[in-house]
């Protein structure tokens, strides 16, 4: 749950940025719980619009309108460019590299000969 101030158009803000201007409002007051003081608005949460999967695409978080009178969280889709898809992908791979110098693939034990029997993890 997030929050605007009315005053200073400030947001995003949470449950903990509302406390430290109203003490009053005790820890047990949380979630659906949480009281929304004067000069403060809840945001109503949305769903973010589906984007694809494929780097062409990523999510903006606008600033709140009020719509039909309820101040409302609102999203918008961003295109990258082929530079910047190059970019993420050029660093995705270096990352991977990375990791792979770190997290070496486990060798496969070969029970296939005679002898004793293969160490067993359970």
């Amino acid at each position: 749950m997030s929050f605007l101030k009315l005053s200073t158009m400030q947001y995003p803000l949470f449950e903990g940025d509302v406390r430290l201007e109203h003490p009053e409002i005790t820890e047990c007051q949380t979630g659906d719980t949480f009281p929304c003081p004067e000069g403060f608005v809840k945001i109503k949460y949305v769903e973010p619009p589906t984007i694809d999967s494929n780097l062409n695409q990523y999510l903006i978080e606008e600033f709140p309108q009020q719509i039909d009178g309820v101040w409302t969280q609102v999203f918008s889709v961003g295109t990258r460019t082929a530079e910047e898809i190059a970019t993420i992908q050029s660093a995705i791979k270096m990352a991977q590299e990375q990791n792979n110098k770190f997290m070496p693939k486990p060798q496969v034990q070969n029970t296939s000969g005679s002898g004793s029997a293969p160490n067993v993890v359970a």
